[in-house]
């Protein structure tokens, strides 16, 4: 089935929380629509930082093999919801960012080659205009073209 998805990845890092060291997944799929928390099992390793972190070593609260929702990287993130995706949706779209996000501007983490390889040069063009001056500077009319024709590619993924 043809679909389009989002990867959205957060993270308390980002933000300069003080002791936030995880990063989280939500994938947001269009077609049909559901939207998916990432989880993975805890190792003992990480079971055995987590209960040291959040002071339950005495009682063990977190053991190998428990669901978790916190990752220790945004790639990790990134390798699960692909893994999950492709399993699901082997010919569909999946891009890193929100469902809002429907713009060249977001890097694109799967589709169908000949479709990734445009997209992902899309992607590189915008972001080095965006870099420049702005994504409204002096190359948005070239960003607004490119999304255009970006929009026109997902389309047939939408319907």
């Amino acid at each position: 089935m043809n679909t389009l998805a989002f990867l959205k990845v957060t993270s308390f890092t980002w933000i300069g929380s003080i002791g936030a060291e995880h990063f989280y997944g939500k994938l947001q799929v269009e077609k049909p629509e559901e939207t998916v928390e990432l989880e993975h099992k805890m190792s003992a390793k990480m079971a055995k930082y987590m209960n040291k972190k959040d002071g339950t070593e005495s009682f063990c609260r977190y053991k190998a093999g428990d669901m978790t929702n916190r990752f220790d990287t945004e790639e990790e993130v990134i390798m699960f919801g692909l893994m999950y995706f492709k399993t699901r949706f082997p010919k569909g779209i999946l891009i890193q960012g929100d469902n809002c996000s429907r713009s060249a501007m977001y890097p694109v983490i799967y589709a169908p080659e000949e479709l990734q390889l445009w997209m992902n040069k899309a992607n590189k063009l915008v972001k080095e205009w965006n870099d420049i001056d702005g994504y409204d500077g002096s190359q948005s009319k070239r960003a607004e073209q490119i999304d255009n024709e970006w929009y026109k590619m997902i389309k047939p993924y939408l319907s």
